[in-house]
């Protein structure tokens, strides 16, 4: 009886979170500009594409980058291909050979900031549009922590609650290294994300957890 219970308890998490990866990507979506067969890029596509293959129709063309061998990705969007690649180096794309880029959940995992800047100026060259999401510094619920605004914690608190609750498993890395979640995740302002990507606008996501950081043709159109 409790395994069922567990079992339950977790395929019902599993459908919310995919609901809500559903409505994060549909709200980003109505801010572009699409039509049929276009170009996609996604930078770090992981190893199922649930953040992003699974929404998208079934006629674009889409390039998934990240550091897996190749045998260890499994995304069944008919138009998808992936090429293992580092993010700071994109050269073997042109300027603007994508009609848009998808870069979720990774950015905010890239503290050093002169990598971060490289990532971010060739996602701009390479892309008409893009779409970047990360955590919101002011996240309700904080998506990799799960613990209401997290990332104003002081940080022996967030060291202290990562060792005492295993929080993103991350306890054998923050005991090892009490810099650990320094070193891995930051959460910024969306003032310094318009820094980075000057031409987006930023938006608060329908969840209230991630912001999206935009840059659409939609936005040239609306101008004129």
């Amino acid at each position: 009886m409790t395994v069922i219970r567990f079992n339950s308890t977790g395929k019902l998490i599993s459908k919310i979170l995919a609901k809500r990866r559903e409505i994060r990507l549909r709200f980003c979506l109505s801010k572009l500009s699409l039509f049929k067969e276009m170009k996609i890029l996604d930078i770090g596509c992981g190893k199922s594409g649930r953040s992003l293959e699974n929404f998208l129709a079934r006629d674009f063309k889409i390039t998934g980058i990240d550091l897996f061998e190749k045998e260890e990705v499994n995304i069944y969007h008919p138009g998808f291909n992936y090429i293992k690649r580092d993010a700071k180096n994109l050269s073997i794309f042109d300027d603007g050979e994508f009609d848009v880029t998808f870069c979720i959940g990774m950015l905010e995992h890239i503290c050093d900031r002169n990598e971060l800047l490289k990532i971010a100026g060739e996602i701009r060259r390479i892309s008409k549009q893009y779409v970047i999401i990360v955590p919101s510094k002011w996240a309700w619920i904080e998506p990799h922590f799960k613990l209401p605004f997290f990332s104003l914690y002081p940080y022996f608190l967030k060291l202290f609650l990562a060792n005492a609750l295993n929080l993103h498993d991350l306890k054998k890395g923050t005991c090892a290294n009490n810099d650990y979640i320094k070193n891995h995740y930051q959460w910024f302002s969306l003032k310094i994300w318009s820094q980075i990507f000057p031409e987006s606008k930023t938006y608060l996501m329908p969840t209230l957890e991630t912001v999206g950081i935009i840059k659409s043709l939609q936005f040239f159109k609306d101008a004129n």
